[in-house]
């Protein structure tokens, strides 16, 4: 579609006018330059079936804002804290999984 419409077009999905972005100078200039217009979600019908309501908490379903900031910074802080991005936190992982299956087979 990128060579019929070009790198940034627009289309409806599912009763939802949706805009289309590709190549990396327009997904840079969309999600840096232009980051105000592109950061939120819209809310639309998978939303309300899945049970996010327009005002769902958390990060990845919650609209953009200054509570979904305070979340993923928090989010981001505590994950680093955990080893995020180290080579320990697949050891930790591994181990937990490893406590996990004694459990499960100790019942």
């Amino acid at each position: 579609m990128r060579k019929k419409y070009g790198d940034v077009f627009s289309m409806q999905f599912c009763w939802q006018n949706v805009v289309i972005i590709n190549g990396l100078e327009a997904v840079k200039d969309g999600l840096i330059t232009k980051s105000d217009d592109t950061s939120d979600r819209p809310h639309n019908l998978f939303n309300k079936k899945f049970g996010f309501k327009e005002d769902s908490a958390g990060v990845v379903m919650a609209r953009y804002g200054q509570s979904w900031k305070d979340v993923r910074r928090f989010s981001l802080s505590t994950l680093r804290d955990l080893g995020l991005g180290k080579k320990s936190l697949a050891e930790r992982v591994t181990e937990e999984a490893g406590f996990l299956c004694s459990a499960f087979k100790s019942k």
